[in-house]
């Protein structure tokens, strides 16, 4: 599409009056071919109908005709209804709210009538500035009833020029059938969609609470993020070697724990025993060394956040064993900071082995140093190069200097003298290649081909890490099927043990005052972690922190540290109301989830949030808050709770659309779920692909659906980022939440608290009509209600978050 032509038929319809004829010719001729890519014979003009004269038939290649459009010269304004929406150049708006104004009734009804008489599914009238597309018939219901789409200015084409060729382009409409997508009947209700979010005041809104945020955020950094292999102490205390496939270490388990996937076992990779001894996986790195000529390639897979980098550290610097220790030379290249470019990667591995090998520093020694090292090319240049030089002469020597300087210059020579340098001295190397996930998917592609390049050349052992989810892309295209010698899979440890650990290692620092805190407020820090910890070892009934932070993670270590982090740093998180306490402080669902769904801001943003919005409306077409929801049931139905199986996704998509129709709404859904770790592919790929096999709901899912969207915080919070298809109730959530603003400028705590359970009951009610609605359209069984159960948590939580709001102020 071209963008240009649009930006000049803005500029020209802007100050045109034209006649028909003229509106034609100079904004939709041009409109449709250099625009949307019509060609000139696929559209017909000034056709005869039995009503009388319609301007543009949109012709299909078999003849049959796909729109009809009606034009109006520019000076025929349609007047559109004024609504939440109006300042938006597209929408979708009931044709019977349209057909209000009388310059478009007229237009409409002469549109629809040629539509009917040609039996054309769908019209369009257009003024050369505005564009309403609309169905003229379905089975069953009256044209009027049904949804238009409100081009309301052409700047749509030039601003939104994708979409503009998804709807209106040639092969969208001709090929992809594009008009029956964006009316597609198989959703009840096709009505406009409003978001409160766009008129709420001061909705970034910045919350701070917390008095010890400024105090803790250094202890934060350091020992809730990635350990230290350099700080000994720091592993020593805080590293965990049980893994979450071992169960001895808990008896059972009371959630879906990470661990191998049947891909991963299908091709023969082994679980990783994550011991002080190392298992199999260190054994498989000392028969690599000890192996006097070969190369080896040793994969590590394992999930996002699964701790494949502390792992490596640990294993190679950290605690190796004694034949390692002794016998090898360890490197690690890592690419989390590498340039994003085939050369660029490719000079970063090699420098940093370089680096790395050049232990006795040769590289820059003295020169009578180097021509040992590089004795073989120099061999060979005493023969060629320096023949007939004198050795003390000026020309030998600055020859020389040359060649040594472009042997230097040559990465692989370079590092296979260094290597054959150590093994002279009976050390193999172990090269590392670690964070290949940060890499574009090519990248990781090629990061795996520069790993065999090096094994190969070298006769050294490669240990490369890698997520599952890019191995099953390239095996499926044949990249990796020549390589792989073998693979080992690590699983995550449990988030309890992981911040047992960290909590009581801080506690010990901060008794030994090792940690740079005032005298005054380290009783204060002290008192807070030890509430965490207390919090994370809560047997019965569990933790709700606990709980929510091991099931969101699922597995993802890193982010249950980061989700750990916006609790204690959040403003949310009354620190000083905790410390102060007399009795034991048990942390309640809210005071997790407020500081988790929105850390530091008044209202939620899902795009700035680790948690997502399970109401939200995705899809334009035929989107429902409730198919994310419908999902996760889908997938639970049958199951066990602890041991879920996957599911076949075709046959999930396949449910789908049968059911409900909109297969774009049930692929953005499936898409989010995966990258909030609420489902799970059976290849650990956390993005929606046609290449999904199958998949499973996670113990993040299975606490969503069973606790989550009924918890009154969850349900307010998310309330003003949702699509809401009531504008009377969109205004209704814009009103209570301006009013929620000026109430906590004016630390009105329980006056805000009576506002947010008026929000909440609007919402609900909101919510309650639109499944009813549902429910009956696609003749759904109760095992897919999910208002009925949020209204019972509901009527049974409201009480309590009175007389706890009431007991605070």
């Amino acid at each position: 599409m071209s963008i240009s032509v649009a930006s000049e038929l803005v500029k020209y319809a802007e100050g045109a009056d034209l006649n028909e004829a003229d509106t034609r010719f100079h904004i939709i001729d041009k409109l449709l071919q250099e625009v949307l890519g019509w060609p000139r014979m696929a559209f017909r003009l000034e056709q005869s109908t039995v009503e009388g004269y319609s301007d543009y038939h949109l012709i299909r290649p078999n003849g049959k005709i796909a729109l009809i459009i009606e034009a109006k010269r520019t000076g025929v304004y349609f007047d559109l209804p004024k609504n939440f929406n109006s300042d938006k150049n597209f929408r979708s708006v009931k044709a019977r709210t349209l057909l209000t104004s009388a310059t478009l009734k007229s237009a409409m009804i002469q549109a629809q009538r040629y539509c009917s008489d040609e039996g054309c599914e769908y019209g369009a009238v257009t003024n050369g500035k505005q564009l309403i597309l609309f169905k003229a018939f379905e089975r069953d219901k009256s044209w009027r009833d049904l949804s238009t789409l409100v081009i309301s200015n052409l700047a749509w084409f030039e601003d939104n020029h994708t979409e503009a060729l998804e709807l209106l382009g040639y092969s969208s409409v001709v090929d992809r059938y594009s008009l029956r997508s964006a009316f597609d009947r198989s959703h009840p209700d096709g009505r406009e969609i409003f978001f409160p979010k766009e008129k709420i005041n001061s909705f970034d809104q910045i919350i701070n609470s917390n008095s010890l945020a400024h105090v803790i955020r250094p202890i934060v950094k350091k020992y809730f993020g990635p350990i230290d292999v350099n700080d000994p102490k720091f592993v020593q205390k805080c590293y965990v070697n049980q893994r979450a496939h071992d169960n001895s270490l808990k008896g059972i388990r009371n959630l879906i724990e990470d661990s191998i996937t049947p891909f991963m076992e299908s091709y023969g990779v082994s679980e990783t025993e994550d011991s002080d001894s190392g298992g199999v996986f260190v054994n498989r790195l000392v028969k690599g060394v000890q192996k006097s000529a070969g190369s080896d390639v040793v994969v590590l897979f394992g999930g996002k956040g699964s701790g494949k980098s502390t792992f490596i550290r640990k294993v190679l610097m950290y605690k190796p064993p004694q034949f390692l220790k002794k016998h090898s030379l360890p490197i690690i290249v890592d690419l989390l900071s590498a340039p994003k470019d085939q050369s660029a990667v490719r000079e970063h591995l090699w420098n940093s082995i370089i680096s790395k090998l050049d232990t006795n520093q040769i590289l820059s020694s003295e020169r009578e140093d180097l021509i040992k090292l590089f004795s073989d090319r120099y061999e060979i240049a005493r023969r060629q190069d320096l023949k007939g030089l004198f050795e003390d002469s000026t020309s030998y020597n600055e020859k020389l200097n040359s060649l040594i300087a472009e042997w230097k210059r040559d990465f692989r020579y370079v590092a296979g003298r260094l290597i054959k340098w150590h093994k002279s001295h009976h050390r193999g190397v172990i090269v590392a290649i670690d964070n290949t996930d940060q890499l574009e998917n090519e990248l990781q592609d090629y990061a795996f081909s520069l790993a065999v390049e090096v094994s190969k050349d070298f006769d050294s052992v490669v240990l490369i890490s890698m997520r599952e989810e890019r191995f099953y892309a390239s095996k499926i295209r044949g990249q990796l099927d020549a390589y792989q010698n073998s693979a080992f899979h690590i699983s995550s440890p449990t988030a309890e043990e992981v911040f047992t650990k960290r909590i009581e290692y801080v506690l010990e620092l901060l008794a030994r005052n090792e940690l740079s805190i005032d005298e005054h407020q380290k009783s204060e820090v002290d008192k807070f972690f030890r509430i965490f910890l207390s919090d994370f070892n809560r047997k019965a009934p569990q933790s709700p922190l606990n709980r929510f932070i091991s099931s969101s993670a699922h597995g993802n270590i890193r982010l249950a540290l980061d989700l750990f982090g916006d609790l204690v740093l959040s403003g949310y998180t009354n620190a000083t109301e905790m410390i102060q306490a007399t009795s034991i402080w048990n942390i309640l669902i809210h005071q997790v989830l407020r500081p988790l769904l929105t850390p530091t801001r008044l209202f939620y943003d899902e795009t700035r949030s680790k948690v997502p919005n399970l109401f939200q409306i995705r899809s334009m077409e035929g989107g429902s808050h409730f198919t994310g929801l419908r999902i996760l049931k889908r997938l639970s139905v049958r199951q066990d709770p602890l041991a879920p199986s996957y599911i076949s996704f075709a046959e999930v998509r396949s449910f789908f659309g049968e059911v409900f129709g909109s297969d774009n709404d049930f692929c953005l859904w499936i898409d989010r779920l995966l990258a909030s770790n609420l489902i799970e592919a059976s290849t650990r790929q956390d993005i929606f692909s046609n290449e999904l096999d199958s998949i499973k709901i996670t113990s993040f899912g299975q606490f969503s659906i069973t606790e989550l969207y009924k918890t009154f915080t969850y349900i307010e919070l998310t309330s003003t980022d949702c699509g809401i298809r009531e504008e009377s109730t969109c205004n209704t959530l814009v009103r209570i939440s301006n009013i929620e603003v000026q109430l906590i400028n004016e630390r009105k705590k329980l006056n805000r608290v009576h506002y947010r359970i008026e929000k909440a009951d609007a919402f609900i009610e909101y919510l309650r009509k639109e499944e009813e609605r549902e429910m009956e359209f696609y003749s759904l069984d109760s095992d897919y209600a999910f208002i009925p159960a949020l209204i019972e948590a509901w009527t049974e939580e409201k009480p309590r978050v009175l007389r706890s709001a009431e007991r605070n102020t």
